[in-house]
């Protein structure tokens, strides 16, 4: 038995960049506190930041040069 054809409609597999939004990272959220505030307030079911706002948000990199410097070395 041979199967009849579903009249099914192609695939459009061309990109086509301006139907698309641009893909934020999460390297452009994190650095952003506004960003950041807004992800974790919004986006977890973390009742510690429910509440979370911009100014909450503080930048620690600087404690952690042990951990950049072994990264950068890979």
């Amino acid at each position: 038995m041979s199967r009849k054809p579903q009249n099914k409609r192609k695939r459009d597999t061309a990109y086509h960049p301006e139907l698309h939004t641009r893909d934020v990272n999460s390297r452009e959220i994190f650095k952003n506190d506004t960003l950041a505030s807004q992800f974790l307030r919004n986006y977890t079911n973390i009742p510690l930041f429910a509440n979370v706002q911009s100014e909450d948000i503080k930048d620690v990199s600087s404690k952690s040069t042990l951990f950049t410097a072994m990264r950068r070395k890979r």
